[in-house]
């Protein structure tokens, strides 16, 4: 089920032209694979270059209106043994259980889309953590201009959510951060949890060729203009 947007107020003024004649590339992971209970790691897939320009695990930060500013991100790779949360090609995930939060950090300058599989539970149970509570998951995803798109997310099955800030118009800006949530008062096993990563990154010019071989490249953030 795909989603729609829910679109902040943007300043358009504050928009720069983005890299001409630079191809974007589309980077996918579905964490499998990775170990459990810690953050992802290198693993010969498309998710040793995300790593080399995204932090899974930093520090929830943004305003204090938000929920769970501040408090210890929770995300970790997830291992839950029922099969209606597995993706294709993997029984791993990305999140927490019970009340919370966990953000993943883009570098600015490199995301100009993002697509996630993300769900919720509600009932059943895994043989690995037990009985499932309800949860109440919303992601929110980022520019450098603030919160661009906010989702409520269902319960029973994993759900598609994306953005293009490019398509959208928001020229010289890129996606930040994803902000997964699940609401205080919800119950210690209530998941929230991210099946699948997909990212669009427009490399700098000296970084294109890299970036296509999939070696690890820290790129420069992009000159803004106004």
């Amino acid at each position: 089920m795909f989603k729609s947007l829910a679109l902040s107020t943007l300043s358009l003024a504050a928009a720069a032209v983005l890299t001409a004649g630079v191809s974007a590339q589309t980077l996918a992971t579905n964490f499998t694979g990775l170990p459990v209970g810690g953050q992802p790691v290198a693993y010969g897939t498309d998710l040793d270059t995300i790593l080399t320009f995204t932090q899974f695990g930093g520090p929830n930060t943004g305003t204090t209106t938000e929920a769970f500013d501040g408090t210890p991100n929770l995300g970790e790779v997830l291992f839950i043994q029922n099969g209606a949360f597995y993706v294709p090609g993997s029984n791993r995930g990305y999140g927490f259980f019970g009340p919370g939060r966990s953000d993943i950090t883009f570098t600015p300058g490199f995301v100009s889309a993002v697509t996630l599989q993300v769900r919720g539970s509600e009932g059943g149970e895994s043989a690995n953590v037990g009985p499932l509570d309800t949860s109440d998951v919303s992601v929110l995803i980022w520019s450098e201009l603030g919160v661009q798109a906010t989702f409520a997310i269902g319960n029973d099955a994993f759900e598609e959510v994306a953005l293009d800030v490019s398509a959208l118009g928001f020229l010289g800006e890129s996606i930040t951060r994803i902000s997964l949530i699940n609401a205080d008062g919800v119950g210690s096993n209530a998941i929230g949890d991210i099946g699948l990563l997909s990212v669009t990154v427009i490399p700098e010019p000296s970084s294109a060729g890299l970036i296509a071989l999939g070696l690890p490249v820290l790129l420069k953030r992009r000159r803004r203009t106004t």
